[in-house]
């Protein structure tokens, strides 16, 4: 939070891709995983 009233730009981009980075493993995973346990859905 500090980072952001500051406005030190770098940290906040990086945190920021870290987040989505995050997201965006879990969605892979959850994707993954459901069509794993589910037999009828279909890759």
């Amino acid at each position: 939070m500090q980072s952001v009233l500051s406005r030190d730009i770098p940290v906040v981009q990086a945190s920021v891709f870290g987040v989505a980075l995050f997201v965006v493993a879990v969605n892979l995973v959850t994707d993954l995983t459901y069509g794993w346990l589910d037999p009828r859905v279909k890759l």
